[in-house]
């Protein structure tokens, strides 16, 4: 087992082996951006709490570390474009999302193959895990985001099958922030996919709960966001470091089928 601290880990390096496992995402290339995720990294450094759950989740597996902060910092841009309840909260508890995989067998965490039924469920308890580490030490809002980041409008998520009048905001911003960091990640058994691939995968999922208007803004907003193209800049400056309103979009109701 490899002995570090997120303490004395250095930003850069983080910084540096995102970039290498996604060459041409542009978001992290972007000067400004970078200086917010220096601060933002800098200031989870100083909460013994996170310092404490991330260094162990590094020793226990690296890539979900990595993916830990990688969705941690996609929050930093997330929270500046959309509509969240706290956006500091929010960053916070995008980085602290998966902890409760600490708690799900490293076998199952690593598996190259499909996993069977029983160990589906077992991963799938990393939610709950995490809900009941964060208890006591970090607030409701952010010990909900461990629950619920895998939740989905249409009621096909886990672990509580939310349906749309339940779902915050929040949640659905959430998973997709992790959907995108576990698709284009390296894992163990896979190289990342092309993030225009993985794009076309999230915004397959939403059609089902978003009007075609909303499906349309949040597919234009994830291919600048999640860009590979410079010709951006201009377009991420504006969401980034200018005072703007911020973005929420509402679900479309369930549609309740009647057995004859």
């Amino acid at each position: 087992m490899r002995k570090t601290t997120l303490s004395s880990y250095n930003f850069s390096t983080i910084l540096t082996n995102l970039q290498t496992q996604r060459p041409h995402f542009f978001l992290y290339q972007h000067p400004a951006y970078i200086d917010m995720l220096r601060v933002f990294f800098e200031k989870m450094q100083k909460d013994p709490f996170v310092v404490e759950h991330l260094t162990r989740l590094y020793e226990y597996d690296e890539s979900t570390f990595y993916h830990s902060v990688d969705v941690g910092f996609l929050s930093v841009c997330f929270r500046e474009i959309f509509q969240t309840e706290n956006k500091e909260q929010f960053s916070e508890g995008s980085l602290l999302h998966d902890i409760g995989k600490l708690h799900i067998r490293h076998d199952v965490l690593t598996k190259e193959g499909k996993l069977t039924d029983s160990e589906r469920l077992h991963m799938q308890e990393h939610t709950t895990h995490g809900y009941d580490m964060l208890q006591g030490h970090k607030n409701e809002y952010m010990c909900r985001l461990a629950l619920h980041h895998h939740e989905h409008p249409e009621g096909v998520g886990y672990p509580f099958a939310l349906q749309t009048e339940d779902m915050k905001f929040d949640y659905f911003l959430l998973r997709i922030m992790d959907e995108f960091s576990a698709l284009t990640l390296d894992r163990c058994y896979r190289k990342g996919l092309p993030i225009t691939q993985a794009i076309n995968l999230i915004t397959e999922n939403m059609q089902s709960c978003l009007s075609s208007h909303d499906l349309n803004t949040l597919t234009a907003l994830l291919q600048i966001i999640f860009s590979e193209d410079a010709s951006y800049k201009e377009i991420l400056n504006t969401f980034l470091l200018s005072k703007k309103e911020t973005i929420k979009f509402a679900f479309k109701p369930k549609k309740i089928t009647y057995a004859v």
